[in-house]
């Protein structure tokens, strides 16, 4: 199985990666992690930003992946429910981090799921 995770904005700084790559040690070996980070919108409009961001993350989106949005609207899950979501999907998974602003309606329409870690935005 193939975790692809879409994240609009810069890559971690050195230290955060190292735990990143430490927490991708303890995933089963059949799970591989992949990595997609997209530049932030140029605009300064902030509904253009997210109209540029959103086409960009449309366009990375594997073909035939189940879709899992990371939203502050979406729903909570459990530690074990968001488990079964992604190995009961019985396909490969994209995760989408959008920016600052959000993400497109189409972005949205394109999630087969949206969760939420919180109400709370997270850079």
């Amino acid at each position: 199985m193939v975790i692809t995770i879409i994240s609009v904005g810069l890559k971690p700084d050195p230290e955060i990666a190292r735990l990143i790559a430490t927490y991708e040690q303890r995933l089963p070996r059949h799970v591989r992690i992949v990595w997609r980070f997209l530049k932030r919108g140029s605009n300064p409009d902030p509904i253009r930003s997210v109209v540029e961001e959103s086409e960009s993350i449309l366009s990375t989106i594997p073909a035939g992946d189940f879709v899992i949005l990371l939203d502050e609207t979406g729903s909570n899950l459990t530690s074990e429910q968001f488990s079964d979501k992604i190995y009961n999907s019985g396909r490969n998974v994209t995760l989408i981090i959008g920016g600052a602003y959000g993400v497109s309606t189409g972005v949205k329409k394109q999630a087969n799921l949206t969760i939420a870690f919180g109400a709370m935005v997270f850079p």
